[in-house]
């Protein structure tokens, strides 16, 4: 096929810097080898000359042998006898070329001038020897760094803050001490703070981002963040930059960038507010409010005070305004509901139109006080938008900000400590990670003639898939390169955000070259890989849905997909190349739960719960078989792409199980593989012979002298019973029975024993790997399961395993015990060692892969399944979010008091983290719908809400049918949780998919389709909603095989002993009948769960309370005898998530919100005479604060009386007292853990959660808030909260005597709606 007019100026394009936006399909890889070899062959490049780094090792190896095949081809073509022997040179030199990786690249850097890395000390720091540590001994070592770091740190802390040592009033360096070994503080910043001091923020910051139990999640926030800072060049001065920001911030955050980003969305906002109120305002007169003219004209005036308020705004936004003067207007703006409910005969009416057209201001109100209109309808609009944010003064922001800035700094400081050691530890094995490759080939390179040594060598350097280059890398490039870079390309393919992917640095230099400076920009937007009619699809959808804002990219015309793909559509029928199925799953099985248990066979519908995944499987199920007997496709034409593996493993599993060849992830364990499992517990057993697991695995092995039945095994247990020791463990019982034994069962564990002691004796003098090859070859397996069915694969997992062990010795010490730990990392991580799969590749069978796999491959029908599926967000999840481009943020946490709450910065961070997450979910959407070539197919399931609408995102269709621009508005892209999203949003336009008759029937909308925007719609897709009961009903599954009977228990083999020689006692005979007849003796508790809490007791009474011999009781405390030591754990409880919709509370979140308040209220700092108005002022401290949201304010209005005399009573005053003395309370929230016997042998552990208690005259009182509503007189209450509560009032006071080793004289209950106090 000769190139396109576009291909042909790529190719011939003379070198300077170069950046090819190279659409998908459009045969980049082609045009990249047809540049190179045209310029090999003119002669104006040597192959020994040129650089190409692709991102795979795969890529490289076919980019190769592709240069290979254009250069042999072409020499063919050459009569002149000396062009061909230069060609053919050029051609032998191929395999010398340097066509690879990036961090092949960089190994090539450090080989050729590793001398030139010295530290310090002038010593070398890598040896000839050296090799790359694999990723798993990496994280290993890691960790263990960590470990060292914090044990180190805190045991300078004990001596400071604990015995006063002399140090501790000794200033901090400001660089890290040497040796590394010895990690001792020093300040990043540029505060010089004592060592006590610093200790005294270290401490605070482990109880910060630790847990109630340990701090492993601190530890765990060290190996992230490492790893997402070694990403950047000069990592730790980027850090003390970010530091120093932050310093900054808290001392003037009206300067800051944070603040500054949140004026200019505000003035969008605000000029969006101004021109909707300008349209809105004529509308006023001609519908009313309510019909009570006196509240109409309430709540008129209300919304001409907002008017004047956005008009106020808009004259202080066009200065330079202060924080604050926007904080002084947004506490003038009432917060709560606004009256702005529609009925829907009002919709298309002035009414209607009028709210809908207030909705810029609605978000205006939302943002400046949390306030919003009653209708939630608007309210799902707000997603993106901060509630509040300028409610908080700059004073308060600035003194949280203070507070957690040695916290940060702590923090960084350990991390750096952490690295240091790190690198020393690799150091000592002799061994480099891949981002030290990175980092060692960056410096060396910035050593002059080192750079000079690479530019001189390469006249031209070609880097593939530029958009998934990180920033490291990109420095790399820029010191090599000499006007003679040739960049490829697509930023809308830009999917690995998690591997520090950062497409920005893509767009940026296409916008320089674009104007001509320093480049030029080339594109190529021919697909030669997809039917015109999904080209034409994904063209409409990602016209409507990419912008800048949403996508990091606008998708212009220059990013348009042009249809170049030539031949007949699959089964000539267009309006089946796109096909939108959604599966109704409304009263199905396992709507309610898409997690239940998929192991059960798949035929017996009535009892298999099926999930989302499940259903779409059948449905995929049914078109392969319709398209195979309709067109005579293959199995290999289809493709199943998943956002995760895990799903892409279930629909797996399920074609396969109905017949259909599937090759998909491996979601079972890495050693569910029982000779890779084997050869495990075969390496535990000789690092340490007291591990019962794999000592009873290895004995039930094939291996010679192994080989011990189920019966043999129970024989060892019976005859271990005689002994008069209490053997409780499985390897014990196999000693004595060695010793003590009857024959023949003695002899053979006594040949196991030689076996094992053997073994033992080579492993002290064999390597690892040379152990394993002689086991392989002693016992002869490798030949035994070379001859069993699959037993290629078997035995190729065997060779993976020795290849671990070899991988694992390369410039390394350790024994067994290091290697044993090396495995178990391998077998805890979340992906399989490259080069091992279970079972034999199939060629002719469906493809199902994640999405990300898919990237660059291409299948003639894709199903994509899980559309309706919800994104998950999890980078703003944790307490610290660090963006380099960005900055860095944090909650507010305060450890003592037992709070937390997201700061202003957090919360800006964390929505452009949301938002760049969101970006990459739609681009991975455009990968997925670019990879098939005849046939796409969308897939999801939804469930219908009690009135019949569809539980999805029905609003997208109604707000974005109005809008005339081509591109929607970005704000409405990023509410999207789900491609489905996308979806309703690219479709909702589209006048030849009826959205609304399909999902939303008889509902009226409440504006029309620009007729300009709907006449670009593309009409070549098939929509249909089918039922779940109709796709199981149509499914055509075979009926399951008859299984076997079970053969009679007499022709099982006998114990291999006679009874006589042996008689049980009545105990054994016991167990013996129990487990002959199969009972389970624990039957009474395999339905009692492990965990439980205390609310789930109340209808029981607890157990007897034990005493020891002391005749204290202990909640928690159990005998030695009988169980472990578990401590009540108490930890910090933070504030919770911040939601936009709004509903009227039930019982229970109203129980809920009443006991944040009485947790959060600050009753020390009111009066006994305390009104309504001082508990909503200290309400609205609380929102401020992040306690409570701002729209329950309205919920807490009926409470504020009961607050306010509970606030004035005894009960109360009391409590203020107790806190006047300190640690005598009050307690607040106190979560516990307390265990119960449930049997002889057995405990269950029960949680709760203590409302309040406090100190009184040496002994406890525990008050208990309840928000219950009970009929009757005082009697009456106080005998119904004695029913159903007096149980669980017993565990709380069972806990707090166990943890305080102090009685509770009084167990109060306060019935709030009542403001009653009852003794219990």
């Amino acid at each position: 096929m000769s190139l396109t007019e576009q291909q042909e100026r790529v190719v011939n394009e003379r070198r300077s810097n170069i950046l090819v936006s190279a659409a998908a399909g459009s045969g980049k890889t082609r045009v990249l080898v047809e540049r190179i070899a045209k310029r090999i062959i003119s002669g104006d490049l040597d192959v020994r000359n040129v650089l190409v780094m692709t991102f795979t090792r795969a890529a490289a190896a076919g980019m190769s042998a592709r240069l290979e095949k254009a250069l042999s081809e072409a020499a063919a073509a050459i009569s002149d006898p000396a062009e061909v022997a230069r060609i053919n040179e050029q051609v032998s030199m191929i395999p010398l070329s340097h066509i690879s990786t990036i961090h092949s690249f960089c190994g090539d850097v450090i080989q050729n001038f590793r001398q030139e890395l010295t530290d310090a000390k002038d010593r070398v720091l890598i040896e000839p020897d050296t090799s790359i540590a694999d990723e798993t001994r990496a994280k290993i070592l890691l960790r263990e760094s960590v470990v060292f770091v914090t044990d180190a740190l805190y045991a300078l802390c004990h001596r400071v803050l604990n015995q006063s040592d002399p140090i501790k009033d000794q200033p901090v360096p400001d660089r890290p001490q040497e040796p590394p070994d010895h990690p001792a503080p020093f300040s990043i910043g540029k505060e010089t703070p004592t060592i006590e001091k610093w200790c005294e923020s270290f401490m605070n910051m482990s109880l910060c981002f630790g847990s109630a139990r340990d701090d492993q999640p601190l530890k765990d926030m060290v190996v992230d963040f490492h790893s997402s800072l070694r990403s950047l060049p000069d990592y730790e001065e980027r850090i003390r930059v970010l530091i120093e920001d932050k310093r900054r911030e808290a001392e003037q955050f009206s300067e800051s960038a944070t603040a500054k980003a949140y004026i200019e969305e505000l003035r969008e906002i605000v000029d969006r507010a101004k021109t909707a109120v300008h349209d809105a305002i004529p509308l006023m007169d001609q519908f009313s409010f309510v019909k009570d003219p006196k509240t109409n004209k309430k709540q008129k005036d209300q919304y001409l005070e907002c008017f004047a308020t956005v008009s106020e705004l808009s004259e202080i936004l066009r200065t330079d305004p202060r924080w604050d003067d926007i904080s002084r207007i947004a506490a003038r703006v009432p917060d709560g509901k606004w009256p702005g409910s529609v009925k829907p005969s009002e919709v298309s009416g002035p009414k209607g139109i009028f709210f809908e057209s207030l909705f810029p201001m609605f978000e205006m109100i939302y943002v400046l006080s949390g306030g919003y209109p009653l209708n939630k309808e608007y309210i799902k609009r707000f997603k993106g938008l901060m509630p509040s944010v300028f409610s908080r003064p700059t004073d308060r922001i600035e003194a949280d900000l203070r507070y957690m800035y040695p916290i940060l700094s702590r923090l960084f400081e350990t991390i750096i400590l952490t690295d240091r050691l790190y690198s020393e530890q690799k150091r000592a094995e002799n061994s480099l990670d891949f981002s030290d490759q990175e980092h060692m080939a960056l410096t060396l390179l910035k050593i002059p003639e080192v750079a000079q040594y690479y530019r001189a060598l390469f006249t031209e350097i070609y880097i593939d898939e530029y958009q998934d280059n990180s920033r490291i890398q990109d420095a790399i490039i820029r010191e090599i390169s000499s006007d003679n870079v040739f960049y490829v390309g697509d930023v809308k393919q830009s999917i690995y955000r998690f591997r520090h992917a950062r497409p920005d640095m893509f767009l940026e230099r296409s916008e320089h070259f674009r104007a001509g400076d320093g480049g030029k920009l080339l594109e190529l937007t021919g697909n030669f890989r997809s039917q015109a009619g999904i080209l034409l699809f994904a063209n409409d959808i990602f016209s409507q849905l990419m912008s800048r804002e949403s996508a990091e990219i606008d998708y212009d015309e220059s990013q348009r997909l042009q249809p170049k793909k030539e031949g007949p559509v699959l089964g000539n029928d267009r309006k089946r190349v796109v096909n939108i199925t959604l599966i109704d799953r409304s009263g199905t099985p396992g709507e309610q739960d898409e997690f239940e248990d998929e192991t059960e066979d798949l035929r017996d519908r009535e009892r298999m719960d099926f999930g989302s995944t499940e259903y779409e499987a059948l449905y995929v199920l049914e078109r392969i078989r319709e398209m195979q007997n309709r067109y005579g496709c293959r199995y290999e034409d289809f493709a199943v792409l998943c956002r995760t593996n895990r799903d892409a493993a279930i629909v797996a599993g399920i074609l396969s199980s109905e017949g259909v060849p599937a090759h998909g992830p491996v979601e079972a364990a890495m050693f569910a593989d029982r000779e890779m499992l084997l050869m495990y517990h075969l390496m535990c057993v000789l690092d340490n012979l007291r591990q019962d697991v794999p000592l009873c695995a290895v004995m039930r092995s094939c291996l010679p002298s192994a080989s011990f039945s189920p019966e043999e095994l129970l024989e060892i247990c019976l005859c271990a019973g005689k002994s008069s020791e209490n053997l409780r463990f499985f390897h014990e019982k196999v000693m004595y029975c060695r010793q003590f034994g009857p024959e023949p069962l003695k002899s053979k564990i006594g040949r196991f024993f030689e076996f094992i002691d053997g073994l033992m004796t080579r492993s002290m003098y064999l390597s690892i790997s040379e152990l394993i090859e002689s086991i392989y070859l002693s016992t002869g397996i490798m030949d035994r399961l070379s001859s069993e069915e699959n037993g290629f694969a078997r035995v190729s997992a065997l060779l993976t395993f020795r290849e671990w062990a070899s991988d694992f010795e390369k410039g390394r010490k350790g024994g067994l015990y290091s290697f044993v730990r090396y495995i178990e990392e391998i077998n805890r991580g979340e992906h399989r060692p490259d080069g091992f799969e279970v079972g034999d590749p199939i060629r002719d069978a469906v493809r199902c892969n994640s999405i990300h796999k898919s990237k660059g491959l291409e299948y003639r029908i894709v199903f994509l399944c899980g559309i309706s599926k919800a994104f998950s967000h999890q980078d703003e999840a944790g307490p610290v979010i660090l963006n380099d481009r960005i900055g860095l943020a944090s909650d507010y946490i305060n450890a003592e008091k037992g709070y937390k709450y997201p700061t202003i910065p957090k919360m800006y961070l964390s929505e452009r983290e949301r938002r760049a997450e969101l970006a990459e979910q739609l681009r991975l959407f455009y990968v997925a719908m670019t990879r098939a070539e005849e046939r796409l197919y969308l897939i999801g399931s939804f469930s219908r809400r009690a009135d019949g609408s569809p539980g999805i995102h029905d609003d997208f269709i109604t707000v974005s049918e109005g809008h005339k621009e081509e591109t929607l508005p970005p704000r409405l892209v990023l509410r999207a949780n789900s491609f489905l999203d996308f979806l309703l949003l690219g479709l909702s336009r589209n006048p030849f998919v009826p959205l609304r008759d399909l999902l939303m029937p008889g509902k009226e909308s409440i504006a029309s389709i620009e007729r300009e925007v709907a006449s670009g719609r593309t009409g070549e897709v098939c929509f249909e909603v089918i039922t779940g009961d109709a796709l199981l009903a149509s499914a055509s599954l075979p009926e399951p095989l008859e299984e076997n009977p079970l053969s009679d228990s007499s022709s099982s083999p006998g114990l291999g002993m006679d009874a006589e020689e042996y008689m049980m006692n009545e105990r054994e005979k016991k167990w013996f009948d129990v487990q002959m007849r199969g009972e389970y003796p624990f039957e009474n508790l395999i339905r009692m769960p492990a965990k439980t809490t205390v609310s789930e007791m109340k209808r029981r009474p607890p157990p007897p309370e034990r005493k020891d011999e002391s005749g204290d009781d202990h909640a928690s405390v159990e005998s030695e005898d009988a169980f472990d030591k578990r401590p009540i754990n108490l930890r910090v409880r933070p504030v919770r998530n911040v939601r936009t919709d709004h509903k009227e509370l039930s019982p229970t979140e109203t129980g809920i919100l009443l006991h944040n308040v009485f947790q959060y209220l600050d009753f020390s700092s009111l009066s006994g005479n305390t009104s309504e108005g001082d508990i909503r002022k200290e309400l609205k401290r609380l929102v401020e604060r992040n306690m409570i949201r701002s729209d329950m304010l309205p919920d807490l209005e009926s409470y504020l009386s009961p607050i306010a005399l509970f606030a004035n009573s005894d009960l109360c005053a009391r409590m203020k007292k107790a806190e006047q003395i300190s640690g005598h309370g009050p307690f607040r929230e106190i979560p516990f853990s307390i265990t119960e016997p449930v049997s002889r042998d057995d405990f269950r552990l029960i949680q709760g959660m203590i409302d309040c208690w406090f100190i009184e005259n040496g002994s406890a009182v525990l008050i208990d808030y309840k928000s219950d509503k009970i009929r009757g007189d005082r009697n009456h209450q106080h005998r119904v909260l004695r029913e159903r509560y007096s149980v669980q009032l017993e565990y709380y006071k069972r806990a707090i005597e166990a943890a305080g080793r102090l009685s509770v004289k009084e167990k109060i209950i306060w019935l709030i709606p009542d403001s009653t106090a009852f003794l219990l």
